[in-house]
């Protein structure tokens, strides 16, 4: 009996432990570079470390490569395109394009993710309880920015400017009446002299684990409840 009240108490703590811990996930645009990670008690769970493994594969494979000869028949490509080579125009344009398209869609994107708050703050006010504090598990904290706005254009930098300013505080506001929101440092700032603009930010998301699986127990126990009421339908119907 003791060796099963032992067993009974080390599975009581187990599943206490599981269900007061929490999934945090990390994410960082930082000096142009995109990183992100899943940790569960402190220990990285996504990425997984296999991926150096699959970057060391290929070296050991670099031996092997006969295709040197296939850069002759690029040459034969290449006199065919050397007629289009003189548009030494089109490049410097590209660059321009490319900058304008992906303000837009940042734009775009912080104001699709504000409309859909402002959804899911109406729409989680009508769910359930359990739903409801499935939401209120999510902490979105350690919200850190450090974005300079600039251009050369001093009327359109501070328009930028006012936009991104309203929109990030916005942003942030929205999200505090759907999950807990917390923040570190939210820098935005602007400078004429620089010619283009700085983008950085890194966050950190954490969902409480007790309120997952309690969610997931009260869906899956509602699905069967209604299954087993389908059921009697179909046999009140029958009969």
């Amino acid at each position: 009996m003791r060796v099963v009240l032992i067993v009974l108490l080390v599975l009581v703590l187990l599943i206490t432990a599981v269900c007061l811990s929490s999934i945090v996930a990390e994410v960082s645009y930082w000096d142009a570079q995109f990183e992100w990670c899943v940790k569960y008690f402190g220990i990285r769970i996504l990425p997984r470390k296999k991926s150096d493994v699959q970057e060391e594969a290929p070296a050991e494979d670099e031996p092997e490569k006969p295709e040197k000869p296939k850069k002759k028949r690029k040459s034969k490509h290449d006199k065919d395109e050397e007629p289009d080579a003189p548009d030494s125009t089109d490049p410097e344009e590209k660059p321009k394009e490319r900058k304008i398209l992906l303000m837009d869609k940042i734009w775009r994107w912080m104001m699709d993710m504000v409309g859909k708050l402002d959804l899911a703050g109406s729409g989680i006010a009508a769910l359930p309880g359990p739903l409801q504090k499935l939401f209120r598990s999510i902490t979105w904290s350690d919200i850190e920015t450090d974005i300079l706005i600039g251009g050369e254009d001093a009327c359109k930098t501070a328009k930028l400017y006012g936009t991104v300013q309203a929109l990030l505080q916005t942003l942030i506001g929205e999200a505090a009446h759907v999950i807990h929101v917390k923040r570190k440092s939210v820098m935005i700032g602007y400078d004429f002299t620089e010619d283009a603009c700085r983008w950085n930010a890194r966050c950190r998301i954490k969902v409480n684990i007790g309120t997952v699986l309690a969610a997931g127990i009260w869906l899956a126990w509602r699905f069967l409840m209604d299954c087993l009421k389908s059921k009697k339908t179909l046999v009140s119907e029958k009969l």
